[in-house]
C-alpha cells in the first residue's frame, strides 16, 4: 500500500513538472519566433544602408510584443539588445539582427510579462 502511494505521488509530481516545462517551452518557442518576425519586420521597415538606432529597435520590439498582449519595457529591450551587441560575435552587423537568437532572445524571456488590463 505504501509503495502504491509513493508511486502515485511520484506520477503526480512528474506530471506537474512536465506541465510547467511544457508551458516554458511554448513561451520560449513564442519568444524565439516573435523575435525572428520582428527582425524581418525591422529589415523591411528600415530598408536602407544605415543601421537604425538601437533605441528605435528597442521601441519596435516593445510595441511588437505589446500587440500580442505581452509587456517588455523599451529600457529592458534596449538592455537585452545592447548587451548582445557588446559581445565579440561578428555575425550581428546591426542591432535588429541580434533578434535571431542568442542572449537577446533569452533576455527577452526574462523580462517579458503578460500585459495587465
Amino acid at each position: 500500500m505504501k509503495l502504491l502511494s509513493i508511486l502515485l505521488l511520484s506520477a503526480v509530481s512528474l506530471s506537474s513538472v512536465a506541465q510547467v516545462s511544457s508551458s516554458e517551452n511554448k513561451k520560449n518557442e513564442y519568444i524565439t519566433q516573435k523575435s525572428s518576425d520582428i527582425a524581418s519586420a525591422m529589415k523591411n521597415k528600415f530598408d536602407d544602408p544605415e543601421e537604425p538606432r538601437l533605441s528605435y529597435v528597442a521601441d519596435f520590439v516593445s510595441e511588437s510584443f505589446a500587440k500580442d498582449g505581452f509587456l517588455i519595457t523599451t529600457h529592458d529591450a534596449y538592455f537585452c539588445i545592447a548587451r548582445e551587441l557588446r559581445g565579440e560575435d561578428e555575425r550581428y552587423a546591426t542591432s535588429y539582427q541580434v533578434l535571431r537568437g542568442g542572449f537577446a532572445v533569452k533576455c527577452f524571456d526574462k523580462y517579458l510579462s503578460i500585459k495587465r488590463k
